[in-house]
């Protein structure tokens, strides 16, 4: 379990750090509130992210735990605004008791594999790392069954106020990195449908190496509609049906905050044969006055990104 909670954590600084605004260079030093519009080529490069991580939110909708709640902050595999030291020192940490469960054993009353209550505790005492520099986690990871006597998908999923400071005040490279993050996830399922409501805030405040202050938050829903009579087992492929996803999201960068709508023009066609999941449909970005991206899917892993 520790170290899953490790890769969340990684996987959440990953997440943060490629904030596509990042492409127009310079650290992020935040001067007063601000809104504005990204430029095109970002509005492009955020739906193209979104477009070809589309395929992993589709099939993280029948798994459960951290890893599926963390699925909401993945925005790419890149980490380049984080000191090469931040990222490292996560792969080798010295915790005693931490994180602390409860209850154990874990109670799953209906046997659907969710439990019935868990909770995943970090503090300060028990979860600090000082072999070189300090290291600390904090905070609580929830995973409940909100009917615990009925077998089903359904189950809520929350961080609270969890927080990673990482600090090394000497040798060579020096660091100063707080992660925030919280939120929650929750899934509901009924007879040809589930459906996915998340919220989120991650922040990122780094001092050294360099000066980076940006945070992202949204509020998110998806649903995906199947035939009544198709089998769902946690952990297992979707059947064939079609996906929506609609919600808002904002993030600051360099001072600036900026904000778009997700909306779905055409529900998305998600065949099991296709590796990538989506063979047809349409999302789209608005960003305020500015226009919007439209994401067209037209085949398995092929799509286009045009702005109107």
């Amino acid at each position: 379990m520790r170290s899953r909670t490790i890769v969340v954590a990684r996987a959440t600084i990953a997440g943060v750090a490629v904030f596509a605004l990042g492409a127009c260079g310079g650290s992020s030093n935040t001067t007063g509130p601000k809104t504005g519009v990204p430029p095109a080529a970002v509005q492009q490069e955020l739906a193209t992210t979104l477009a070809t991580s589309i395929a992993a939110q589709i099939q993280a909708m029948t798994s459960t735990g951290a890893s599926t709640f963390l699925g909401l902050f993945d925005r790419a595999p890149a980490m380049a605004t984080l000191s090469t030291k931040a990222r490292s020192r996560l792969h080798a940490l010295a915790f005693t008791n931490c994180p602390e469960f409860a209850p154990t054993p874990i109670v799953d009353t209906d046997g659907d594999g969710i439990p019935d209550s868990v909770s995943e505790t970090y503090t300060t005492a028990n979860c600090t790392d000082n072999s070189n520099g300090t290291l600390s986690l904090s905070g609580t990871f929830v995973i409940k069954d909100p009917d615990p006597t009925t077998p089903s998908l359904d189950y809520h999923a929350g961080i609270d106020n969890f927080l990673l400071h990482d600090a090394v005040t000497s040798g060579t490279e020096q660091v100063d990195i707080t992660l925030g993050l919280g939120g929650t996830l929750d899934i509901a399922e009924t007879i040809g449908s589930i459906t996915e409501d998340g919220n989120y805030y991650i922040s990122v405040n780094e001092t050294k190496p360099q000066q980076v202050k940006d945070s992202v938050a949204a509020n998110l829903t998806a649903t995906y509609t199947f035939p009544a009579d198709a089998l769902l087992v946690e952990g297992q492929p979707l059947p064939g049906g079609t996906f929506s996803a609609n919600g808002t999201e904002s993030f600051t960068f360099n001072g600036t905050t900026y904000a778009f709508t997700l909306a779905t023009a055409t529900p998305l066609t998600v065949d099991p044969n296709c590796a990538t999941s989506v063979t047809a449909g349409e999302l789209t970005l608005t960003f305020g006055s500015a226009g919007s991206v439209h994401i067209t899917w037209t085949g398995c892993g092929v799509y286009s990104v045009a702005q109107s």
